[in-house]
């Protein structure tokens, strides 16, 4: 058999159908090829094995699946590197033990060229090339690998410098910065930039961009908690029991606008209280901190240039309620009074305050009438927003009126503030009025809202 080309391998293209690939070139038996799957989705190359990924019959290569376009069949010459014939004095001599021989030596040659046309040569006749690697590898480890600028020669070194390797003069000033913010400043990055390469986390990233952080939640259970000065959108979910808990905000200097939602979620005694750091207030109003007092209670708060604004709430609800009947007898017209000495304190905030009593007069007059109203003094009107009145007309009858007296309205308190819930008639020589409360408690009822 002669080998007349230099064809060592042949590549085909995969369809998803397609198992059947020709071998083109010379080869003595299926040991003197390898068969290659190569992936170009990914680069890379996986040896099929004979009999289990492939035959060979007839100068075929058959794969035992089909493969899909990504893919790429490669059979490549790859014949032992043995001479096995054996020929014996005063034997036999025949032309085709002979000619396989020659024949597998001519292949091998043929492999040996294929790998030494693929590696770094110097040009034919350069006869001055000394291309041996004169360190070892202790030596070796860690360095570059380098041709001398004067002799051309292979050697090690440990670092590159414009000395050792040529570059041009911009390249010169990145490779002699000693540190990465002088790198940067070569590169001319702005100071924005240089600060984003140093940030380490995503976090440190998003603060120096001045980016909404991702909402993490957190849970409480039973213990205080101090929010990160590194929070910028951040939800706390708090489970009291029955112990108060204090949730601390971060500095307001290190908080850059963030905003804090703070939650009650279970329905123990306990009250989440939600303090500033040191005397950094909550809302405008000087409070310096916030309550929660019931489950599902909650409040959205951001940090602003010296204060925490609270941006919405169905926050902290108090409220006092009375259930027996308040009667004031022979009251003096237009006097105020705290029949039942009911009342309801507030702290520092903003609050939406309102009350409901059922106010019954009783007298004979042609006309009845009194007024309640929810006052800061336990013996006067204060606000007359928080007022109502009834008035009823007879002439000559004995009788009496109740009627459902409720009012509303958004206060702004700086400093803890008592409401009084206190009632007046307007008529001289009245029999009595009375907060009927064994008909409907009594209620004052605020719930605040920054």
């Amino acid at each position: 058999m002669a080998v007349p080309t230099t064809t060592l391998s042949d590549r085909y293209d995969c369809d998803n159908s397609n198992q059947a690939f020709p071998i083109t070139f010379v080869y003595l038996d299926s040991g003197n090829i390898a068969v290659q799957l190569y992936d170009s989705s990914v680069g890379t190359f996986e040896t099929l094995v004979e009999d289990t990924g492939y035959t060979v019959s007839n100068d075929t290569v058959t794969t035992v699946a089909t493969y899909a376009a990504e893919y790429d069949i490669i059979i490549q010459l790859d014949p032992d590197l043995t001479q096995l014939t054996d020929w014996v004095n005063n034997d036999k001599f025949t032309s085709d033990s002979w000619e396989n021989a020659v024949d597998k030596l001519t292949l091998i040659t043929k492999m040996l060229q294929d790998q030494i046309d693929r590696c770094v040569r110097g040009p034919d006749g350069d006869a001055s090339l000394d291309w041996k690697l004169s360190e070892g590898a202790v030596d070796r480890a860690g360095n570059y690998l380098h041709f001398n600028q004067f002799t051309g020669a292979i050697e090690t070194v440990s670092s590159l410098t414009p000395s050792t390797a040529t570059v041009t003069t911009f390249v010169e000033t990145l490779l002699d910065d000693t540190s990465i913010s002088a790198f940067l400043s070569t590169l001319e990055f702005t100071s924005l930039a240089q600060t984003l390469v140093a940030d380490a986390t995503e976090v440190a990233a998003r603060a120096t961009l001045d980016a909404p952080q991702t909402p993490r939640a957190y849970t409480a259970s039973n213990a205080d908690y101090t929010s990160p000065d590194s929070a910028r959108n951040e939800i706390i979910d708090v489970i009291t029991g029955g112990s108060d808990r204090t949730i601390t905000l971060p500095a307001i200097a290190n908080s850059d606008g963030a905003v804090i939602t703070i939650r009650k979620i279970d329905s123990g005694a306990g009250d989440v209280v939600i303090d500033g750091v040191g005397s950094e207030e909550i809302g405008y109003t000087g409070a310096t901190n916030f309550t929660l007092n019931g489950q599902d209670q909650w409040v959205t708060l951001q940090a602003g240039v010296s204060k925490w604004a609270v941006i919405a709430s169905n926050g902290q609800e108090l409220k006092t309620t009375d259930s027996v009947d308040r009667t004031e007898t022979g009251p003096t017209a237009s006097t105020w009074y705290n029949t039942g000495t009911i009342s309801l304190t507030l702290t520092p905030g903003i609050w939406d305050l309102g009350y409901y009593v059922v106010f019954e007069i009783n007298d004979s007059g042609d006309i009845i009438g009194g007024q309640v109203t929810l006052s800061t003094a336990n013996n006067s009107e204060s606000d007359s927003e928080l007022t109502t009145e009834v008035k009823d007309y007879a002439a000559g009858a004995a009788r009496n009126t109740h009627n459902s007296m409720m009012r509303s309205k958004r206060v702004r308190l700086s400093a803890n503030t008592t409401y009084y819930l206190n009632g007046l008639t307007n008529v001289a020589s009245l029999t009595n009025f009375i907060f009927l409360n064994s008909s409907i408690p009594a209620l004052i009822r605020a719930r605040r809202v920054g």
